[in-house]
């Protein structure tokens, strides 16, 4: 290739040389033309691989547990949606990238003419879930390590694989989509024409309107993960005057419900399941007005409410 663009310089040279007048202007727009291509699909390359990054993300979010505290809409320079920075209770926070010109499509269009008239294809970078583990696809199969062994995404915490899944990388080589992961490399096929290439990312969509947050893949795949709700403590009075029903939202695990209580009174705490249960109320033997605390945790957060006995009734 070298070679070749050293004589078509030395050709130009040459005219340039016998040929006062040549006008080269629609050379250079070629080479214009030919430069901005390259610097979009490197561009949607970046973008892409960023989307595969975040898919590892949600992965790991996903198999873990955690919830979604925050969905932040990005925007471009020209003010158009141009993505989302998703944030989690606990890990790191990801971002998803929408396709070109803030449009959330398709990763590629199949069967696109390619280089020299071969069809072209740009790769579906996906997930699927398998026995409780999800693993990482390509066009809707399964990504192979050199054993045969499908490369892992996110594998369960509680599982005995040993190691986190690693995330693959997509580029050009040769005129040749090519995915690299864990120091292997796998040629897909060639890559369409410039002109019609088009590499949106690996999300279709990302649907926050209810709750859980479904992200759709370009391969027609969805992974749901919940929002986090905040934990409180709702406190109502249950079937008796003496009887109190609490139930705690945004819980992670068991919650523990303790009473401080005051001039006499005593609180017992039961519990109906890991978020919901009664305190049953025992006067002293002269009732008096009294106040009341009831606090709450899971473990990781806390909350607290009180309540008030007054002329022998509950007041919330």
């Amino acid at each position: 290739m070298r070679k070749r663009i050293f004589f078509l310089i030395a050709g130009i040279s040459f005219l340039t040389g016998c040929q006062s007048a040549y006008d080269d202007r629609a050379l250079t727009g070629r080479l214009d033309d030919l430069e901005t291509r390259i610097q979009t699909v490197s561009k949607d390359l970046q973008r892409m691989n960023e989307n595969v990054a975040a898919l590892g993300g949600l992965t790991a979010a996903y198999m873990s547990g955690s919830t979604i505290t925050s969905i932040e809409d990005l925007h471009d320079e020209d003010g158009k949606l141009s993505g989302y920075k998703i944030s989690f209770t606990h890990g790191d926070p990801v971002i998803i990238h929408n396709g070109r010109d803030g449009r959330d499509g398709h990763i590629g269009i199949n069967g696109t003419p390619g280089l020299n008239g071969v069809s072209g294809h740009s790769p579906v970078v996906g997930v699927k879930e398998v026995d409780g583990i999800l693993y990482w696809t390509v066009d809707g199969e399964l990504l192979l390590d050199g054993q045969g062994k499908p490369r892992i995404a996110s594998p369960d915490p509680s599982s005995a694989l040993a190691k986190d899944g690693e995330t693959p990388v997509i580029s050009v080589e040769n005129g040749n989509w090519v995915v690299s992961v864990g120091g292997e490399s796998r040629v897909l096929g060639p890559v369409a024409d410039s002109e019609v290439l088009i590499v949106d990312g690996v999300f279709d969509a990302v649907d926050a309107s209810g709750n859980p947050v479904v992200f759709t893949l370009s391969g027609g795949e969805t992974l749901s993960i919940a929002k986090a709700v905040p934990f409180a403590i709702d406190l109502s009075i249950g079937e008796s005057n003496d009887v109190l029903d609490w139930t705690v939202t945004g819980n992670r695990s068991a919650v523990s419900v303790d009473v401080i209580a005051e001039r006499g009174w005593t609180a017992s705490v039961t519990r109906r399941s890991d978020h919901a249960g009664s305190i049953v109320l025992t006067p002293p033997p002269v009732s008096q007005d009294a106040s009341f605390m009831v606090l709450a945790s899971d473990g990781f957060s806390s909350g607290a409410r009180s309540f008030s006995i007054v002329n022998g009734r509950i007041v919330l």
